[in-house]
Order: structure tokens, then C-alpha cells, then sequence
């Protein structure tokens, strides 16, 4: 694929031997962070500049060491932090450039509706943190690393949720819609 331009800042377009990809840029940035993550499970933990404080309740605090052990797989170690406040100092490299607060409360949430003695598995926390990335606006250089990345993803053809992540139109079609 060779990156042509964005439309929008939510398509990329790119040349390829049978026409023109038309790639859904978030769907495809997911699928190449959802990857890395799964790929890294050994990542180093990076501390925050300024540590993420999250009020939950008391109920939740008391039950921090069930947290911990759910939360295990994301890499992620809450700190009880008064009585109905936990703290995170630190996350995975792979999971910087989120938006860590409203990641980390999710998380939260979804650890209240599981069942007791349950485990988040990596692919949940990977899922959880695609979700919650920052996605800047791009360039024609961003678009090829994209969509060279893309192409080294063992599901290159499909999102995080199953969505497809490019279409193809073809020479002959784009052809006869613009009546050549």
C-alpha cells in the first residue's frame, strides 16, 4: 500500500495494485495497538508524571487485593489511597498515550460487574485500552507507517471488534461510477 492522503482525518487513502484502500483509520490503529500489547506481555512499567487518583468507594477498596489479582493481566496495580480512593503510579509502555483516568475507571467498572474470583484475560485489557486511546491528527507519512504496520498484524483485515478495517475499490468499479 502506498499512502496517497486523508480524507477528514478519518479515512486513509492508499494506492494499491487493484485500486484504491480506503482504510478507517481508528479501526486500524486499534487492531496494530491491540496486537503490540498482546504481543509485549513482558512490557516494562513506565510511572506516571502525575499519578491517577480514582475515587470508587469504600466497597472497592476493601476488596483491592481481588482488584489487583483481576487487574493482573493489564499490568496494572492499584494503591488503596484513604478509605474509598485508589491510586495508580505507573501502567505498561504499551499503554501510554491513553486517556489513563477514564481507562483506569473502566477497568474499575468492568472488575464491579465480573463475577467473584474471576480474571481479566489479556485480550479484555487490551480491548480496554484501545478503547480509551488518544488518537492524534495524522500525515501522509503516519498514514504509510499505518498502513506498513497494518500489514505486519496477524488480522490485518479486521478491527478489535470484527469491523473491517480497509476496503478496496477496484479500477474497473471506480471506472464505470465516474462513467469512463
Amino acid at each position: 500500500m502506498e499512502a496517497i492522503g486523508i480524507l477528514h482525518g478519518r479515512y486513509g487513502l492508499c494506492s494499491v495494485e487493484q485500486g484504491l484502500a480506503v482504510l478507517d483509520l481508528t479501526a486500524c490503529r486499534k487492531r496494530i495497538h491491540y496486537e503490540a500489547i498482546l504481543k509485549n506481555t513482558e512490557t516494562r512499567q513506565v510511572p506516571l508524571l502525575i499519578p491517577v487518583s480514582l475515587q470508587c468507594g469504600t466497597d472497592t477498596v476493601e476488596r483491592i487485593e481481588e482488584l489487583n489479582a483481576w487487574a493482573e493481566a493489564a499490568g496494572i496495580r492499584f494503591e488503596p489511597f484513604g478509605s474509598d480512593t485508589v491510586l495508580v503510579r505507573e501502567l505498561p509502555e504499551t499503554m501510554l498515550g491513553l486517556e489513563e483516568e477514564v481507562f483506569l475507571r473502566d477497568l474499575i467498572d468492568r472488575f464491579r460487574e465480573e463475577e467473584t474470583g474471576m480474571r481479566m484475560s489479556a485480550e479484555t485489557a487490551a480491548k480496554a485500552a484501545c478503547d480509551h486511546m488518544v488518537l492524534p491528527a495524522l500525515t501522509r507519512e503516519d498514514l504509510q507507517r499505518i498502513a506498513d504496520d497494518l500489514s505486519h498484524c496477524e488480522e490485518p483485515y479486521f478491527g478489535i471488534y470484527r469491523e473491517p478495517t480497509f476496503s478496496i475499490i477496484d479500477e474497473e468499479s471506480l471506472a464505470k461510477e465516474l462513467k469512463r
